[in-house]
């Protein structure tokens, strides 16, 4: 139900009058300035300039440096608080990035893949970290592990075909659990690997 106030008699009217009167206070548009010119009134009571039109050179500039924007994100501290790893696109390509939290050394790459990084799990009592690498960017990610402050890698799964979710480390650090359809490429199944032997 709609429900409305009663008008008084001659309200419209005299509504109608202030609005006659407002816009009769905008004054119309010099035409002997050059260029395009806007109506609307500023504080300063001067008419505001139309932004010319931009050329498609200087749009296809514009939308470049938005492309080329970088960024870093999906941080993951250390065990010992003094650093924090994190994904970065800034060489172009997503890859691990540490730096230490008291500033004093510049931000390092870890990894040097050809193929962008999609994800990173530090481990919560040493220095080795977990990440997918996105192998032919089909999105079927491989996990792998870097140790020794990322002068190692190794190879934790090999199959190109496979999909691979990260899971966790394991408490005592010796398994890490995941997700894959290794075994039915409609279904996911967990799967707990160690890391001595690689056995699942």
């Amino acid at each position: 139900m709609l429900l409305s106030s009663p008008r008084r008699r001659g309200a419209s009217s005299s509504c109608g009058a202030r609005v006659l009167r407002a816009v009769a206070a905008i004054d119309p548009p010099d035409d002997t300035d050059a260029g395009p010119r806007s109506n609307f009134k500023g504080s300063d009571s001067q008419a505001w300039p139309l932004e010319p039109v931009r050329s498609p050179e200087d749009v296809a500039y514009t939308l470049m440096r938005y492309l080329s924007i970088k960024a870093a994100y999906s941080p993951e501290f250390s065990p010992d608080d003094q650093s924090v790893a994190y994904l970065s696109d800034l060489t172009g390509v997503p890859q691990i990035w540490m730096m230490g939290l008291s500033g004093a050394r510049a931000p390092q790459q870890i990894t040097l893949e050809e193929e962008r990084v999609g994800f990173l799990s530090f481990a919560a009592k040493s220095e080795r970290i977990a990440f997918g690498i996105d192998r032919g960017g089909s999105e079927r990610f491989q996990l792998s592990m870097l140790e020794d402050g990322g002068d190692s890698v190794v190879k934790l799964t090999d199959d190109p075909n496979v999909i691979h979710n990260w899971g966790d480390w394991s408490p005592d650090e010796t398994a890490i659990a995941f997700s894959s359809n290794a075994r039915d490429q409609a279904y996911f199944d967990i799967y707990v690997q160690g890391l001595e032997d690689r056995s699942v």
